[in-house]
């Protein structure tokens, strides 16, 4: 997978990056247990969209 981040100031958008890479799993596996994917509460998204909904794990901004 790969993946950018653009910033107003360039060197920040590859600092930036480079954290992510180091401290966000992004294998399929880390992605599916971040996200509970496994887990049955998805039929809340079948109305009214995917996003914007605070219970769903995708909603929250911390990342650990």
């Amino acid at each position: 997978m790969s993946f950018y981040i653009e910033t107003a100031d360039a060197k920040q958008g590859r600092d930036l990056t480079k954290w992510v890479q180091d401290n966000v799993d992004l294998t399929p596996k880390g992605i599916i247990e971040r996200f509970d994917l496994f887990k049955p509460i998805y039929s809340k998204t079948t109305n009214y969209g995917h996003f914007g909904k605070k219970d769903l794990p995708w909603e929250k901004i911390d990342l650990f």
